[in-house]
């Protein structure tokens, strides 16, 4: 059985449009931000023809952007059996859903990508061709049902979200999905202390150009980000976890303003 692709009626048009583009057309003139991305009108988005680069743009800009990946694939071998169902929530381009579900193929466990960017789940389908044990979605995250989900992943998600938006997020994972289950999140955050922030931001800055970034790609996407990305700082990400009820959440990883956490939904109500 090939991929199954869910489109609403609301965006079947834009997929038709998407799937019409031309493949590395830039959108309309913008800046530049590195790896074939410019952002029109100066702001980011994920749409237009971010998807086609997004991948390469996450694993140069994001410290450990792969290892987080790899984290998650060896953790979830701990909560997958013959019925379980893994929920990708902002799957993007599909990499990890695609990885989860050749991994535990063998198991019959099924996993859900979701992503509201039509662009990013066409180019999911075309990675994710082949794999029976795949469901793709073009929806918000906030609409998706969660019930009986033995892992779900919001992997830089939150941070694009309002804050209000990401606790009623999380305390609908939190009463959906499985007793016993695994919430995984990654993020990037921002120091509880000022001194520290300024020094993480310049060592950041200092990485990315290492990484090939040009000062101008640099300013052009901090510029981009404004009013799209808020991160909270660590301590806020962990009390926003654990106020919905999930156990305390813990750090698998952590490098600079990047960091991936672990939370269990307790087996009984605490």
């Amino acid at each position: 059985m090939p991929t199954s692709l869910k489109l609403k009626p609301e965006f079947r048009d834009k997929a038709q449009m998407a799937s019409k583009s031309k493949p590395g057309a830039l959108e309309e003139a913008g800046a530049t931000v590195g790896d074939s991305i410019t952002v029109a009108n100066g702001r980011w988005s994920f749409g237009g023809d971010t998807g086609l680069h997004i991948e390469e743009h996450a694993t140069r800009s994001i410290p450990g952007y792969r290892d987080g990946y790899t984290l998650i694939l060896e953790f979830s071998d701990f909560f997958i059996g013959p019925t379980s169902k893994i929920i990708d929530a902002g799957c993007g381009v599909g990499w990890l859903t695609h990885a989860l579900a050749v991994r535990h193929r063998q198991t019959g466990a099924h996993v859900l990508g979701v992503d509201v960017e039509v662009g990013m789940i066409l180019e999911a389908q075309r990675r994710c061709m082949g794999c029976d044990n795949v469901t793709l979605v073009v929806d918000d995250a906030a609409n998706i049902d969660y019930s009986g989900a033995d892992i779900v992943i919001l992997y830089y998600v939150l941070q694009f979200m309002p804050v209000g938006a990401r606790t009623t997020l999380l305390a609908k994972i939190f009463r959906e999905m499985r007793h016993g289950g695994l919430l995984v999140v990654f993020e990037k955050v921002r120091f509880d202390i000022s001194a520290i922030q300024d020094f993480g931001n310049q060592i950041y800055e200092c990485y990315k150009i290492a990484n090939g970034y040009t000062p101008d790609e640099i300013l052009a996407k901090a510029r981009s980000l404004r009013g799209v990305l808020a991160p909270c700082t660590r301590s806020e990400n962990h009390a926003l976890i654990q106020d919905v009820g999930f156990l305390a959440p813990e750090t698998i990883y952590r490098f600079l303003a990047f960091e991936g956490l672990l939370a269990l939904r307790p087996i009984a109500k605490r």
